[in-house]
């Protein structure tokens, strides 16, 4: 697609209260417009005491739990989330239809190192699976299914029509859980912010 990273974007507001914002990343990368965005949140928490921004019409998003930390440094704790591509098929699915679809959270603790947590919703994030083929080894099994919707450990199965799984999505751990943490991050990612979301 012709034009679809924007290397010097206009960033903006387009609609915000007190507490929130949706900002318009004119196609920049997410890289460059997550840390703006975390900085209207934080201004906004500074004076609200609470910051929530949306964001749409943005790219890759980088490291989830670096935006979060923007935060700490504020006595704030911070929540940085975005969907993702559709490389993930919903528990006892096969179409493609949620990407990994990180959360990240940080939280200050006084004179202790802040707790910080980022994660995939997905088993393994996309990128352990491109380590894996580099290195010419097999995944473990429950990170990703064949188009089927069989367990594959084939590291390059989405190149063939498979997919990522949700954290837990089989019956014996958990099955709904993943699927159900990566929606709710399409939902506040995108839906709110009217954004692409779920396979587009």
């Amino acid at each position: 697609e012709v034009n679809r990273i924007n290397a010097n974007p206009n960033i903006r507001i387009v609609h915000e209260t007190l507490s929130t914002a949706v900002i318009d990343g004119d196609k920049g990368l997410g890289l460059v417009v997550a840390p703006s965005a975390m900085q209207v949140a934080i201004d906004k928490a500074r004076i609200a005491g609470t910051g929530w921004v949306s964001v749409k019409n943005s790219n890759h998003f980088g490291i989830a739990g670096y935006h979060a930390m923007m935060a700490l440094d504020n006595d704030m704790i911070g929540i940085a989330m975005t969907n993702a591509s559709p490389l993930v098929a919903p528990t006892f699915s096969v179409e493609r239809l949620l990407g990994t679809n990180p959360i990240a959270v940080a939280i200050p603790a006084g004179k202790q190192p802040p707790f910080v947590a980022d994660m995939a919703t997905t088993t393994a994030a996309n990128g352990k699976l491109e380590i894996l083929q580099r290195k010419n080894k097999e995944a473990p099994a429950g990170w990703i299914q064949d188009k089927t919707g069989n367990s594959s450990t084939n590291p390059n199965e989405l190149k063939e029509g498979g997919a990522l799984v949700p954290l837990g999505s089989d019956f014996e751990h958990g099955s709904h859980k993943g699927y159900g943490l990566g929606s709710i991050v399409d939902i506040f990612s995108a839906v709110l912010s009217g954004a692409n979301y779920g396979p587009w």
